[in-house]
C-alpha cells in the first residue's frame, strides 16, 4: 500500500477529519456509559432541552411555548428551533433528534472547512491533513455536538456564509448583486445571511462586518440585499413575539444583557476587552492572525481570500469580546474558533510549505512561521483536551441533577404546576406545567430578575397564581428570594460541576402537609440515583 500516494488524494484529509470526529464523539459516549452504566445518553447543557420542549410542543399543539398553553419568547435561536420541531413533525418526538442533527451539521462543517484548506494548500497533503485534524480537534468539533445545540449549525452557516461574501469581495467591480456575484449566486448569499441571522443573533455582528466591508468595496446594492436578509428572521420573529405580549428580543437575551455590556456600555467595556486575556486560545489565534495579516504586507499570498479570512476574524473576534460571552462548554465562541483554526491555517500554511524549496533566508522565515504556529496551538491543544475530558462528565453532571429532576416531577407531579429554576429538561421530559422562576419563560419574574424584593414578589405572585405547591431550584440562587413561608424539605448534591449552575439542587413545599408529601416522594425515588449523589433531609 502506497502511503503517500494515499494521502495525496484530494479526499484523504476529509475522510480522516471526519473519522477523527465519529471516534472523539464516540469515545466521549463511551467514556460517559462506563460513568453512568445503563444510563440513557443525555446532552451536556440543560439549554438544549429548552429547544427541545419548544419544538415539542409547536410540532405537537402549534404552540412555541416551553407549555403547550402559550407561546414564551426562550430561544435565541429561531432556526435551531424550527428545526427540531420540523423533526418532531415529521419522525416523531425523540430525545437524540439533536445528535443526528448535530452529527450532519459537523460534517458539513468539515467539508466547508476543507474547501478552504484545500484550496489554500494545494499541493501540500499532509499540511492539509494536519489542518483538518486541527479544525476537528481545536474548534472543538465532537464536544459541541454532544452539547445537542446549535454550534454545529452555526459553524457549518458562518463558514458558508463567509465563502459566500468573498465570492462578491474577490470577484469583478460591477455593481449590483447579480452582476458582482454571478450566475445567480447573489440567492446564495442572500440565502446564507438569512440562515445565518436566524440561527444565532450574535451572527448579526459578523454580517455587519461583512457588510461594511461590502460598502466599502462599493458593493451597494449587494450590502443592502446582505443585510436586509440576515436581519428579516429576527424581525419577524420580534414582530410576532411582540403580537404575542412579549418583548421583541428573546428573554434569554434580555437576561443576558442585564449583567453584560449592552446593561452599561463605557462601564462593562474595558473588563469586557480585558477578558480577552483570560481566554488564551483566542488570544492565540489573534496573534497569529495578526501576524499573518502583517507578513503578507510584505510578501502577499496569491489568494486574496486568506487576507479576507484573517481581517474578519480579527474583526468579529474584537466584537464578540464586546457584545458576547465566553465559555459555557465552547459554544459562545464556536464560530470564531472555527474562523480563526482556518485563519491560521491559510495564513501560515503556504509559507511553512515552501520551506523545503526556500533559500536560506526562506527558510529561516518558514522556521519562523512553524514557531509562531507551535506556540499558537499549545493553548488550542490544551483546550482541545480539556473539552474532550470534560464532555462525558458534563453529560453525567446534567444526568445526575437536571434528568433526575425531571424524571421524579414526571412520575410524582405529572399535571402539576412546579416552580423551577432550570426549565430544560423538566418542561421537555417531566409532563409537569413549568412555572419558570428566573424568566426565560416568564415575563414577569424577567423583569425582576435579580433584584432582591422586587423578584421576591414577582416570584410569590407567579406562584399563587398558578397555585405552585413545589419548587426545584438551587439553594443560593433562588432559596434567599423564595416568599416567606415556603421551607426547604430535601437536597441533592451532585459530587462535581461541570455544566450545571450548582453542585446542590433543593426541593420546596408551600406548607407543612406538602412537605410531607413531597418528603415522602423523595424517599422512595432516592434509591433511582446514583450513588455519588449526596441527600439531604432539612
Amino acid at each position: 500500500m502506497n502511503i503517500k500516494r494515499i494521502a495525496s488524494h484530494p479526499y484523504f484529509s476529509l475522510a480522516l477529519a471526519l473519522v477523527c470526529l465519529a471516534a472523539l464523539t464516540a469515545s466521549a459516549v463511551l467514556e460517559y456509559a462506563r460513568l453512568r452504566p445503563g444510563a440513557p445518553l443525555i446532552f451536556t447543557l440543560d439549554d438544549t432541552y429548552i429547544h427541545m420542549a419548544l419544538a415539542k410542543n409547536l410540532a405537537l399543539y402549534g404552540v412555541m411555548g416551553i407549555n403547550p398553553d402559550g407561546f414564551t419568547s426562550s430561544s435565541s435561536s429561531i432556526l435551531w428551533t424550527l428545526l427540531l420541531a420540523a423533526w418532531y413533525r415529521v419522525l416523531g418526538v425523540s430525545a437524540l433528534a439533536p445528535l443526528w442533527l448535530n452529527l450532519i451539521f459537523a460534517c458539513l462543517a468539515v467539508w466547508r472547512a476543507w474547501r478552504w484548506l484545500r484550496r489554500a494548500l494545494s499541493g501540500r497533503p499532509w499540511l492539509l491533513a494536519g489542518g483538518m485534524v486541527g479544525f476537528v480537534f481545536f474548534v472543538p468539533l465532537a464536544p459541541l455536538i454532544l452539547t445537542g445545540m446549535e454550534a454545529s449549525l452555526h459553524i457549518f452557516l458562518a463558514l458558508w456564509f463567509l465563502e459566500s461574501a468573498l465570492d462578491a469581495l474577490t470577484g469583478p467591480q460591477e455593481a449590483g448583486p447579480q452582476e458582482v456575484v454571478g450566475r445567480g449566486n447573489w440567492a446564495r448569499l442572500a440565502l446564507a445571511a438569512a440562515l445565518f441571522g436566524a440561527t444565532r443573533y450574535e451572527s448579526l455582528a459578523m454580517i455587519g462586518l461583512v457588510c461594511a466591508l461590502l460598502f466599502l468595496a462599493r458593493r451597494f446594492r449587494l450590502t443592502a440585499l446582505t443585510l436586509g436578509c440576515a436581519v428579516l428572521p429576527a424581525v419577524i420573529f420580534g414582530v410576532f413575539s411582540l403580537a404575542q405580549g412579549w418583548n421583541f428580543l428573546p428573554n434569554s437575551l434580555i437576561l443576558r444583557s442585564a449583567t453584560g455590556v449592552l446593561a452599561n456600555p463605557l462601564a462593562a467595556l474595558p473588563e469586557r476587552v480585558g477578558n480577552l486575556w483570560n481566554e488564551p486560545h483566542l488570544f492565540a489565534l489573534m496573534v497569529g492572525a495578526l501576524a499573518g495579516l502583517l507578513w503578507d504586507l510584505q510578501r502577499p499570498l496569491p489568494d486574496a481570500r486568506g487576507r479576507w479570512l484573517g481581517t474578519i476574524f480579527v474583526l468579529t473576534l474584537m466584537t464578540h469580546v464586546v457584545v458576547d460571552h465566553f465559555g459555557y462548554f465552547y459554544r459562545y465562541e464556536a464560530y470564531v474558533m472555527a474562523l480563526g483554526v482556518l485563519a491560521l491555517a491559510v495564513l501560515w500554511g503556504p509559507r511553512i510549505g515552501r520551506l523545503e524549496r526556500a533559500s536560506t533566508v526562506g527558510q529561516l522565515r518558514g522556521l519562523l512561521a512553524g514557531l509562531v504556529i507551535f506556540l499558537a496551538l499549545m493553548p488550542l491543544y490544551a483546550r482541545g483536551m480539556e473539552a474532550q475530558r470534560a464532555t462525558p462528565y458534563g453529560m453525567a453532571n446534567i444526568y445526575d441533577q437536571h434528568y433526575q429532576v425531571a424524571r421524579f416531577l414526571k412520575e410524582y407531579y405529572a399535571g402539576s404546576a412546579i416552580g423551577v429554576h432550570d426549565i430544560g429538561l423538566v418542561g421537555f421530559l417531566s409532563d409537569v406545567h413549568v412555572v419558570d422562576l428566573v424568566g426565560l419563560a416568564n415575563r414577569a419574574t424577567a423583569r425582576s430578575f435579580n433584584q432582591g424584593a422586587a423578584w421576591t414578589e414577582a416570584m410569590d405572585a407567579e406562584l399563587q397564581r398558578s397555585q405552585v405547591k413545589v419548587v426545584v431550584a438551587y439553594p443560593g440562587w433562588v432559596g434567599p428570594y423564595l416568599p416567606a413561608g415556603w421551607q426547604p424539605v430535601a437536597s441533592w448534591t451532585v459530587d462535581r460541576r461541570i455544566t450545571v449552575g450548582n453542585t446542590k439542587m433543593s426541593f420546596y413545599a408551600q406548607d407543612e402537609a406538602e412537605a410531607q408529601a413531597l418528603r415522602a416522594h423523595l424517599a422512595e425515588y432516592a434509591p433511582a440515583l446514583d450513588a455519588s449523589i449526596k441527600v439531604e433531609e432539612h
